[in-house]
């Protein structure tokens, strides 16, 4: 898991549209994150993380490559 908690760097709100199904995934995965390591729950560092963690691919495919 990124850190993403502590360091917040420069963020901007948005509004995405989930399933349902994904957006209850997300939230529990933050309330567990909360549970283990302490603060608030954030869907928002869920997915903060999980884009780090995909970053090369996702900024491939922002390429054009596959």
């Amino acid at each position: 898991m990124t850190d993403t908690t502590t360091d917040k760097g420069d963020r901007v709100t948005s509004s995405v549209n989930f399933e349902r199904r994904d957006l209850a995934l997300l939230r529990r995965v933050a309330v567990e994150r909360a549970t283990l390591y302490g603060g608030r729950p954030s869907v928002s560092d869920v997915i903060a993380d999980l884009v780090e963690q995909h970053r090369a691919e996702l900024e491939s495919e922002a390429r054009g490559g596959t």
